[in-house]
């Protein structure tokens, strides 16, 4: 009896000194790169998942999807968000590599702030909150993508599913998820997100190489005139070949918006500056690409391209 009690002694000793493992993050729900500027493209589905959150995961990339394609047996299935459920009747399950034809509309110009949450009991989640009236938030939810829209709160905000299952209810930097009339994160704090490419951003000194918006082209009269600076602590600086501007701006994984807040007032004439040109521009911007030293900036129907200096 003696030498059990010492091996489980020994046994629950061993186990209480072992590092704890946190659980890994969940991989993003919907992988590849849709043409955020809105046409046609082609992304996969990485696990199970219902149509409306395979929507809200490709929305998290910056693309508001207006119809998914895919094909079973040969013959094409199509997905409308939003649509009477007769029409999207045929569309089969999602699992888990399923390419999937994504056709994105123009986005809309809209700021979209990310929050991470920390829960009493340990829980995490992420809130991409769109900064309009009669807004919706997708919420990344233990490996889970779920889209919500506002509803009429006498304090605070509120958000639901269409289905009324899972709600979001937040008041300054508290929230709380209630699913199926149950609260099931509680006493979450939020606070503003730092993207991981945030370092990357704020590293350089980006110089503008153009923009192009429908059939509409802008290049800079000289490659370096016009160059972006990002700060980690969310400041925006912005050098035009006329003036010089600060503010600030706020980016998640894909979705960033700039406010550029106020500036020199140097006069320069229009034959001899981009200025207005690029500032029209950076108001528009709705998402971001990095990929290496080059910098994207998506826009409606269009992009800015900046690069960083070797």
């Amino acid at each position: 009896m003696r030498r059990s009690l010492l091996a489980l002694f020994g046994a629950l000793l061993i186990v209480s000194v072992l590092p704890s493992v946190a659980a890994a993050a969940p991989e993003p729900l919907i992988s590849g790169n849709p043409p955020r500027g809105g046409g046609v493209g082609t992304v996969f589905v990485t696990r199970e998942a219902t149509p409306d959150q395979v929507v809200a995961g490709i929305a998290l990339l910056g693309c508001e999807a207006s119809v998914l394609a895919t094909t079973e047996a040969g013959d094409w299935r199509l997905y409308v968000p939003g649509a009477p459920a007769f029409v999207n009747a045929r569309f089969p399950a999602l699992g888990t590599g399923d390419p999937l034809v994504v056709r994105c509309a123009e986005p809309r110009t809209f700021r979209v702030k990310v929050y991470e949450y920390a829960c009493a009991a340990g829980q995490t989640f992420t809130a991409h909150v769109e900064q309009v009236p009669g807004s919706r938030v997708i919420l990344e939810l233990d490996g889970r993508v779920l889209s919500l829209t506002q509803r009429m709160s006498g304090s605070g905000i509120r958000y639901a599913t269409a289905d009324d299952a899972v709600w979001y209810l937040a008041k300054g930097d508290d929230a709380t998820i209630e699913e199926d009339g149950v609260a099931t994160y509680v006493d979450c704090v939020g606070a503003l997100a730092v993207p991981p490419a945030a370092e990357v951003l704020a590293a350089n000194a980006w110089t503008w190489l153009g923009t192009t918006q429908g059939a509409v082209s802008v290049t800079p009269n000289t490659v370096g005139d016009t160059r972006l600076t990002f700060g980690q602590d969310g400041s925006l600086g912005v050098g035009t070949d006329c003036n010089s501007y600060f503010g600030v701006y706020n980016a998640g994984e894909t979705s960033m918006w700039l406010d550029v807040q106020g500036g020199t007032l140097m006069f320069c004439p229009d034959e001899t500056t981009t200025e207005v040109e690029v500032l029209q521009a950076l108001a528009q911007v709705t998402s971001y690409a990095l990929d290496g030293a080059d910098l994207t900036l998506y826009l409606p129907g269009g992009q800015m391209n900046f690069t960083a200096p070797q």
